[in-house]
């Protein structure tokens, strides 16, 4: 039977870190972005700043959730294969279904985007 500090020392479990951390980045470059976007549009506004400059803040946030996605994807493999070696013998349920939390962050992460952009959508009109 293996200890706390052992399964956090499990790949699995450093990938998830790894998942959650991307998905904030993630978070936090968006709304990044949204305050450098409105600054350029209320300093000089569309026709005066072209609209690609606007958005060059927008770029990287596909690209972290796409990290972050793939992290997560990588950390339901590896807990797959750990739970079938026997690495989680005695665990606590709560250790088991990590994936299932990794799934439910990206989740809320995407809807959390979805409404931000919604958002900013609306206020520029």
């Amino acid at each position: 039977m293996r200890d706390v500090d052992g399964w956090a020392d499990l790949p699995s479990h450093k990938a998830y870190v790894k998942a959650a951390d991307r998905y904030w980045r993630t978070v936090l470059s968006l709304l990044a972005a949204a305050v450098l976007g409105y600054l350029l549009s209320s300093i000089a506004p569309y026709p005066r700043l072209p609209l690609p400059v606007d958005l060059t803040g927008f770029l990287p946030f596909p690209i972290l959730l796409a990290i972050g996605l793939r992290y997560t994807w990588r950390m339901i493999h590896l807990r797959r294969q750990e739970i079938a070696s026997g690495a989680f013998a005695g665990a606590p349920k709560a250790l088991l279904f990590l994936d299932e939390h990794a799934i439910a962050i990206g989740v809320a992460v995407i809807l959390l985007l979805t409404a931000i952009a919604i958002v900013l959508v609306a206020t520029q009109r």
